[in-house]
């Protein structure tokens, strides 16, 4: 029966290698939230930027932490939910040393009823996760999620069901964090700006932290909604770091680059009526 099962394990590999294809695509983590002192959730979304349909066939995902988060406890990682049917829902999630595993699901063999991988919003949830410690609360340190790297030796991979061949779509520049989930936003002060600005980022160039600030004005209507993102040299949104409503004030972000490649990126403000792109510079 062993054997059996190695043979299987095997054949199931051979098959999901059988193709690749560069397909576009946007898999996110998206902000820890705490739903007690305790515990907390985060999504992992996969969002479809491909011309064409893409079905979801498999995936593995793997994401390495601060585990000094843990405090005096034992870390749960455990499956709060999912936008997928259940027989493609990932597997199995174990904490390893500082990162968290999520195994593949089991291979479907009826191909003819795969999810389409969303292209609205965020994407498809492809599994929403929370983390528990047995302790009273969190330490106090930060989370730090972060995709895992090419040093470690669990890799996230997705796979689909292109042109009929069980097609792995994987791209690790694809793999981004929401607010590179190491960010900060502090009021500075209490004087109240006469007019929205956005500062070039300093240090500047950074490695791997910098900071962004942005000034909101007083407006009739109180609070302003604003949007704060970074975008990569093709223009592609990499990280929303801001999407809500402020009141008027001179505010603070903190971004960590650490997730990130050396390059050129800009980060765009758009509040109200104004929007102002300015690049920084990312030097490992």
């Amino acid at each position: 029966m062993k054997t059996l099962t190695k043979i299987l394990t095997v054949l199931t590999f051979l098959i999901c290698s059988a193709n690749v294809y560069a397909a576009a695509y946007r898999l996110t983590i998206s902000t820890p939230e705490f739903t007690s002192e305790n515990s907390l959730e985060f999504g992992i979304y996969l969002l479809n930027t491909d011309k064409a349909e893409l079905s979801y066939l498999l995936g593995q995902y793997f994401i390495d932490f601060n585990p000094e988060i843990t405090g005096e406890g034992i870390l749960k990682y455990s499956i709060a939910g999912s936008d997928l049917p259940q027989e493609f829902i990932p597997r199995n999630p174990s904490v390893d040393g500082n990162t968290l595993r999520l195994a593949c699901n089991t291979l479907n063999v009826n191909k003819n009823n795969l999810p389409l991988i969303s292209k609205d919003g965020k994407g498809t949830l492809i599994v929403k996760m929370r983390i528990e410690t047995t302790a009273g609360k969190f330490s106090g340190n930060q989370i730090l999620l972060n995709w895992t790297n090419a040093k470690n030796k669990y890799k996230t991979k997705i796979f689909t069901f292109t042109n009929n061949l069980n097609t792995e779509i994987t791209n690790p520049e694809y793999h981004v964090n929401e607010n590179n989930t190491s960010a900060q936003l502090n009021l500075k002060g209490n004087i109240i700006p006469e007019k929205f600005e956005l500062s070039q980022n300093y240090p500047n160039p950074f490695n791997p932290e910098t900071k962004i600030k942005f000034a909101i004005p007083s407006l009739s209507d109180g609070a302003v909604n604003v949007k704060l993102a970074v975008y990569d040299i093709t223009g592609k949104e990499i990280a929303e770091l801001v999407n809500e409503n402020l009141e008027p004030g001179s505010y603070e972000y903190s971004f960590s680059g650490h997730s990130l490649s050396s390059g050129v990126y800009f980060y765009r403000l758009n509040a109200g009526n104004y929007s102002q792109t300015l690049k920084m510079l990312l030097i490992k």
